[in-house]
């Protein structure tokens, strides 16, 4: 599975356009939060299955037109599951995304 995003139309429901993500080959890639900031960018957050079966954080940028503009992942490290759930901008136009990563050793530990 992959990140999708659609440009619905309220008043009938059809579709106006979308993107999809590259995703990765290995597994379920999941969107938790969605934020838009002040000129209608689209910023994503979630989780994507990494080459060694592990979720690392994903966070995509999209333009009006939904083209992906930039996409980070973060890896909290070997053995690590790492969770997104929420993202949002700041008055500066900062990126803020929030998570968790759970490793055997260290247990869950908050990302910000």
């Amino acid at each position: 599975y992959k990140y999708a995003a659609l440009n619905v139309r309220a008043s009938d429901g059809a579709v106006l356009g979308n993107t999809v993500t590259g995703g990765t080959a290995f597994g379920i890639d999941q969107v938790t939060d969605l934020k838009v900031d002040a000129n209608q960018n689209i910023y994503i957050t979630g989780s994507a299955l990494d080459m060694s079966a592990m979720y690392d954080i994903r966070t995509i940028k999209l333009d009006t037109a939904l083209n992906i503009l930039w996409s980070h992942s973060y890896d909290g490290g070997t053995g690590a599951n790492d969770f997104g759930s929420g993202v949002t901008i700041d008055q500066s136009g900062n990126v803020i995304v929030c998570g968790t990563s759970q490793t055997s050793s260290n247990g869950t530990n908050y990302v910000v």
